[in-house]
């Protein structure tokens, strides 16, 4: 299943990502691809934030990993300044997969189609907006897209 979102700024990528937080459980692995600047931490902040993730949010560029406290954990991983895409299991995503965490990833593209295998969302920058693909390759997420796509009204 794919659906895609047009972003025409920053609050309508936040609310994007709020509206897919807000769905989390747990356990769910969401993966980020897109070029430098394309809104990754942006769409990841929002998921956050409908996650229940009320402080502390920013980048894991530097740290790689975050475990923020909301509504459910979630784990926020960065993996652009891996030399090796198998150092991020050895810094802690092989833990924090399958646990009850929900993960977020940031330029999961570095990981291959372990990544694709995921809820995997690319960002597509345009002139003066965002083209957003939301894919469920494996059909894991068919309920959490389903509802995404319920709520894209409100969000426009």
């Amino acid at each position: 299943m794919e659906l895609e979102e047009i972003s025409k700024s920053e609050k309508d990528t936040l609310e994007l990502g709020r509206s897919i937080g807000r769905l989390l459980k747990g356990g769910e692995v969401i993966c980020l691809a897109g070029p430098l600047g394309a809104g990754k931490t942006c769409l990841a902040r929002g998921i956050l934030e409908g996650a229940g993730v009320r402080s502390g949010i920013r980048s894991p560029s530097f740290n790689i990993m975050y475990l923020h406290k909301g509504r459910i954990p979630v784990y926020h991983f960065d993996v652009y300044r891996l030399d090796d895409p198998s150092e991020a299991w050895e810094l802690g995503l092989d833990e924090a997969v399958g646990g009850d965490a929900a993960v977020i990833i940031e330029w999961a593209d570095r990981l291959g189609d372990w990544a694709k295998s995921h809820l995997y969302i690319e960002i597509f920058p345009r002139a003066e907006e965002r083209l957003i693909r939301i894919c469920d390759r494996a059909g894991a997420y068919r309920e959490l897209l389903a509802s995404v796509t319920k709520n894209a009204d409100t969000r426009h």
